[in-house]
């Protein structure tokens, strides 16, 4: 295995769980090396790209994505996602616990 094929491993995606964020209350979502996503208008095409935004961009993560009412979903007072890459799980909980 050369050193990009390693790197490639290490940063692909395996899978996405969202707990509580927009329009997802509790789901996993298993993420191939070519995963298309399709679906309706407002079935969460965009929260799923906005959820892994949220955990590469840690530093001013939020920015843009509106008031926290409008990220949380109606059962929850708070959102968590993690992330399983090919290495470790990353992990963004707001508010932090």
């Amino acid at each position: 295995m050369n050193l990009q094929s390693a790197v490639w491993r290490i940063l692909m995606i395996k899978k996405l769980h969202i707990q509580g964020f927009k329009c997802f209350d509790n789901e996993d979502f298993a993420v191939a090396p070519l995963t298309l996503l399709a679906g309706m208008n407002s079935s969460g095409k965009s929260t799923f790209l906005q959820a892994i935004r949220l955990i590469y961009r840690r530093d001013n993560a939020l920015d843009g994505l509106g008031p926290f009412s409008e990220l949380v979903s109606s059962l929850h007072s708070r959102f968590k996602i993690v992330m399983t890459s090919g290495v470790r799980d990353y992990v963004f909980e707001y508010p932090e616990s």
